[in-house]
């Protein structure tokens, strides 16, 4: 079995008062996570949309409203385990 290249890439909707007032593209983990922090921290942000791309098909998705329900989902999204698991498919 040969294992496929999986090069995880993370985007994010920023949402106040029901608008997209921005967005955010990554493909470092870290990098990601402190500019979603610091977005949560300076503004009053409604919800978040996170979508963490394993592949072109497969991804995990959803919408957040407080910084620990984000990065939970993005623990469990990021997890290595499950990276793995995916590039193994």
């Amino acid at each position: 079995m040969s294992k496929k290249s999986t090069r995880l890439s993370l985007f994010a909707k920023f949402y106040k008062f029901g608008k997209v007032i921005s967005t955010l593209k990554r493909f470092r983990k870290q990098s990601f996570l402190r500019q979603v922090e610091a977005k949560f921290t300076i503004n009053s942000i409604d919800k978040v949309y996170l979508e963490c791309k394993y592949s072109p098909t497969e991804s995990n998705a959803g919408f957040y409203s407080t910084y620990e329900e984000f990065s939970q989902a993005y623990e469990a999204f990021t997890e290595k385990a499950l990276i793995e698991y995916i590039g193994r498919r």
